[in-house]
């Protein structure tokens, strides 16, 4: 159908448009001349004139209330970024990349049991190097108001439920030549608290990326076989445009014990009462 959502000057930005703003701004640093700096004052001088920069390109010189406080919001968050990334620049890390991308032509093929195989590419935030001991320390920045610990997030009650960071260590072992023993993965905290900022290691152990491997090549198995049924309950579906014609949040559960045959009325449970009401697309 190509349906697409109406986009306008927004009133205020949502989490992925805030996050790209300060990811952007934490790109460029990498490239700047700061980037190896073991104090924090020129590292939060240079964050402060970039985010100034970036957002008057992206919002002009007089945004909306709203993306006015977010921007503070966020010049608050990288100066909390500042004296931490001054203290590993200190414990002799070094910044090797940053949004160091694998392209989708250039995908790393990852060799399912059945002989198919999966393409894998992504972007990884930020990738570190201690050159004392060859130590690598992969990261990816988070800028939500929550941002859990990163072990929790992947792992609940032993099952693999993410596997974002374990991948990164398939895409940096074959682009980089780093065995995922060397690396440490973790997440780059910049919450709305900025006490809670931090570079908050997950601490995997070998064998579980390696499980973690082996539980996504099942998965994509699964999906390749078209194995996707039945749907899971309980996921909100707050980010679709279109959910006044997708009714996704009226539609009565699937029930496998009141499928019907033909002429027979279904016996489907009935829709929680609490539901959002859907919105309009532009």
């Amino acid at each position: 159908l190509k349906l697409r959502s109406v986009e306008h000057l927004p009133l205020e930005l949502d989490g992925g448009a805030f996050g790209d703003l300060v990811h952007q701004v934490l790109e460029d640093f990498f490239h700047s001349s700061v980037a190896g700096a073991k104090e924090p004052e020129p590292i939060e001088k240079w964050l402060a004139s970039r985010l100034k920069e970036e957002s008057e390109r992206r919002f002009g010189i007089s945004p909306p209330p709203a993306v006015v406080v977010q921007i503070e919001q966020a010049q608050t968050r990288l100066k909390s970024f500042a004296p931490l990334h001054a203290q590993r620049m200190r414990e002799g890390w070094v910044m090797q990349e940053a949004e160091f991308k694998v392209e989708r032509q250039g995908s790393v093929e990852l060799e399912l049991d059945d002989e198919r195989v999966m393409n894998l590419h992504g972007r990884i935030d930020r990738i570190d190097r201690h050159e004392a001991d060859d130590r690598w320390a992969v990261w990816d920045y988070k800028t939500g108001d929550r941002s859990g610990n990163p072990r929790d997030i992947h792992l609940k009650s032993g099952n693999w439920v993410d596997w974002q960071l374990p991948l990164y260590g398939v895409l940096i072992e074959e682009k980089k030549g780093v065995s995922p023993e060397q690396v440490t993965f973790g997440y780059v905290l910049l919450p709305k608290n900025v006490g809670e900022t931090a570079f908050l290691p997950a601490d995997f152990k070998q064998e579980e990326l390696e499980s973690a491997v082996e539980s996504a090549k099942e998965l994509a198995s699964r999906v390749m076989d078209g194995k996707i049924w039945p749907p899971e309950e309980g996921i909100a579906f707050d980010y679709d445009d279109f959910e006044a014609i997708t009714q996704r949040s009226v539609v009565r559960r699937w029930d496998p014990d009141g499928v019907s045959k033909i002429g027979e009325v279904p016996n489907c449970e009935e829709p929680p009462s609490n539901l959002p009401r859907p919105k309009m697309p532009m």
